[in-house]
């Protein structure tokens, strides 16, 4: 397969190599869609029960005992095993102590945050399809997921954003993965064990991302 395939995993090329001009672009463009939807229209607001726990569990224990103490964690949630959510309230509480010095994240706090992930999400999401589509393919796609219901839902509400979070995870272990044994000199060892971690940490954000590994086999 030629290089003007754009297919990067096959070729035994890094989906970041070479990026140009074009690629810089498109992660500007895609940048500004996830701050225009996070800034106006985002909603700060937590549910009641998301607020005083997430809160609570937050100011109260480090991220080690909610990580790993399960006495801790279902101080925040019965249902499911997600302290990546708490976690992300904790890098709000923690810019808003560097900017402002007090743990009290104001409202634009919590909107960066909110748009640098969605920002971020769609910026991997591009890198991951221009390892098999033409740039130009890879950047119509993401912008196709960018503006549809999900993910516009996703990156505008707080309580959504561990979603975002999760998204990002998922889509760096499939670059690990399919990187893996397809770059010259590249440890394929190191490598599926880096995608393995990243699918663990996208399962701490939510357990939707659990059917990942069968969409690896399935590509494969």
């Amino acid at each position: 397969m030629t290089e003007k395939s754009g297919s990067r995993f096959r070729e035994g090329k890094w989906v970041f190599e070479g990026a140009s001009v074009a690629d810089l672009a498109a992660l500007a463009l895609l940048t500004a869609i996830a701050l225009a939807f996070a800034w106006p229209g985002f909603s700060v607001g937590w549910s009641i029960g998301d607020e005083m726990n997430t809160a609570l569990v937050a100011h109260k224990y480090s991220p080690a005992d909610y990580f790993f103490d399960p006495r801790i964690y279902r101080l925040h949630n019965h249902a499911a095993l997600t302290p990546w959510a708490i976690f992300s309230y904790e890098l709000d509480l923690q810019i808003a102590s560097f900017w402002l010095g007090e743990r009290d994240p104001q409202a634009w706090v919590t909107r960066l945050h909110q748009g640098l992930s969605g920002a971020l999400l769609l910026g991997v999401t591009y890198f991951f399809l221009r390892g098999w589509l033409l740039p130009s393919l890879a950047l119509v796609t993401t912008a196709i997921f960018s503006l549809s219901w999900p993910a516009v839902d996703a990156y505008t509400a707080t309580t959504s954003r561990h979603y975002v979070e999760g998204g990002i995870f998922a889509v760096l272990s499939l670059m690990a993965y399919f990187h893996a044994g397809r770059i010259p000199g590249g440890s394929v060892v190191a490598l599926r064990v880096l995608s393995a971690f990243l699918f663990l940490l996208a399962l701490t954000a939510k357990e939707v991302f659990a059917p990942l590994p069968v969409f690896l086999f399935l590509i494969e």
